[in-house]
C-alpha cells in the first residue's frame, strides 16, 4: 500500500509538471480590445505566459518565450519574458486587417518545455476615417399617438389599475429611460443629445402610426458625412409586438405581476436600444462595403464564423439585424427564462469607429 501511495503521488506531480489538466497561453493585456479599428501605423502588445486551471481561473505567470505572428509571418525571433510580461513596443500595421496571434512557451521544472497560444486578436488599419467632431441628436416625441400606445403596452401587460396621472407619468419614465440607455450606449464618442432640431442635428422622430413591421429605419451614411438627417421609430410596431402578439409575456421572464419600474425598465431599453441601433446606421454602422457589415447594414454573423471576431450576438449587439435578434435581447435580458440582465452594447469593432469619427 505504501508503494502504491507513492506512486498515486509521483504521478500527480508529473501529471502537474507536464502541464495536463492546465491551459497555458499568452495573455494578452495591452490592446484590452482584441477586434478593433485604428488609423494609427503601430501598435504595441504586451502580456504574459498564464496558466490556467479546468475551470478556467488564473493561476500564474511563467518566465518564458514568446513568437508574436502578424498575417501568418512571424515578427521577430523568440523573446525572452522574465514571468512579468512580454513587451512588443512598435508592431507595424498594414492596410486593412491585421491579425495577430503566435506561439509562447517555457521550461518546467524537470527541464520539459510546455507549449501555448496567443489568441488571435483582429487589428484593422484604415486610412479614410478622419474626427467628425460633435454629432447632435434631437429626441422628437411630437407624435402624441406615441403616447397613447406606451400607455395600452402599461395597461394591458400588467395586472395593475392605472389612474391617468399615473399612465402620464409611465410615458414620461419610458421616456426618460430611452435617454438614459442612450447615453449610456454612445458613451465615450462625441454623440450629444439637444433640445431641437437643427441644420447639423440628426432627429430621431418617434412614430405613431398603427403598424406591425418595422422597428425603425435609417439612412446608412458612412463616414457620417450629412449631420442633418432623420431617422424614424415606430412605436406602433412595438406595440404590436408587446400587446398585439403578447410576446413581451409569453417570450420573456417577464409577467403581468411586475413592478411599474419593471416594466419601464423593459419599454425603455426595448425601444432605447432601437433609437441607438437606427442612429447607428446614419454614423455609418455597418457598412457594407467599408466594415464588413451585412443582411442590410448588420453585424455579420456569417463574419464571425470565418473570421476570430466576436461580432454578432443574437441582439445583445446593438448593430446585430433585427430579425435575429431576440425581444429578450432587446429587453436587456440574458436569456427568454430569466430577469439576469445584459444591457445591449456596441461590439468593440463598432464602438472604435464610432470614437474614430466622433471623439
Amino acid at each position: 500500500m505504501k508503494n502504491l501511495g507513492q506512486s498515486t503521488r509521483l504521478l500527480a506531480v508529473l501529471l502537474m509538471l507536464s502541464g495536463l489538466g492546465a491551459t497555458f497561453k499568452g495573455c494578452v493585456y495591452n490592446p484590452v480590445q482584441k477586434d478593433y479599428l485604428t488609423t494609427s501605423g503601430t501598435v504595441q502588445l504586451q502580456g504574459t505566459i498564464a496558466e490556467f486551471n479546468d475551470a478556467g481561473k488564473f493561476v500564474k505567470n511563467y518566465p518564458g518565450q514568446v513568437h508574436l505572428k502578424k498575417n501568418g509571418a512571424f515578427v521577430s525571433d523568440w523573446k525572452n519574458t522574465d514571468g512579468t510580461v512580454w513587451d512588443y513596443p512598435s508592431v507595424a500595421l498594414s492596410n486593412g486587417l491585421n491579425t495577430f496571434n503566435g506561439d509562447v512557451r517555457f521550461q518546467n521544472a524537470t527541464g520539459t518545455w510546455v507549449n501555448g497560444q496567443i489568441p488571435s486578436i483582429l487589428i484593422e488599419k484604415k486610412t479614410d476615417l478622419s474626427n467628425r467632431g460633435e454629432q447632435k441628436v434631437f429626441l422628437d416625441w411630437s407624435d402624441t399617438k406615441t403616447d397613447t400606445l406606451i400607455k395600452e403596452m402599461a395597461t394591458k401587460t400588467l395586472d395593475k389599475t392605472f389612474t391617468e396621472a399615473e399612465l402620464t407619468t409611465f410615458v414620461a419614465d419610458v421616456k426618460n429611460r430611452v435617454v438614459t440607455f442612450f447615453n449610456a450606449a454612445y458613451n465615450g464618442s462625441r454623440v450629444t443629445l439637444v433640445g431641437a432640431a437643427g441644420t447639423d442635428v440628426h432627429t430621431i422622430k418617434f412614430d405613431g402610426a398603427d403598424r406591425c413591421d418595422y422597428y425603425g429605419q435609417s439612412p446608412g451614411d458612412y463616414k457620417n458625412q450629412t449631420k442633418q438627417q432623420t431617422s424614424s421609430i415606430y412605436i406602433g410596431t412595438f406595440h404590436c409586438v408587446v400587446v398585439d402578439d403578447n410576446r413581451l409575456i409569453n417570450g420573456t421572464a417577464a409577467e403581468k405581476s411586475d413592478t411599474v419600474a419593471q416594466r419601464v425598465n423593459d419599454l425603455g431599453v426595448f425601444i432605447g436600444r432601437t433609437a441607438t441601433h437606427e442612429l447607428g446606421h446614419s454614423l455609418g454602422l455597418t457598412d457594407e462595403s467599408n466594415l464588413h457589415g451585412c443582411e442590410g447594414m448588420h453585424n455579420c454573423e456569417a463574419y464571425d464564423v470565418s473570421n476570430p471576431s466576436d461580432r454578432f450576438d443574437n441582439g445583445h449587439y446593438i448593430m446585430d439585424p433585427g430579425p435575429k435578434s431576440t425581444i429578450w435581447a432587446r429587453l436587456g435580458l440574458e436569456n427568454s427564462t430569466t430577469r439576469n440582465a445584459q444591457s445591449p452594447k456596441f461590439n468593440s469593432y463598432n464602438r472604435s469607429y464610432l470614437e474614430i469619427i466622433h471623439n
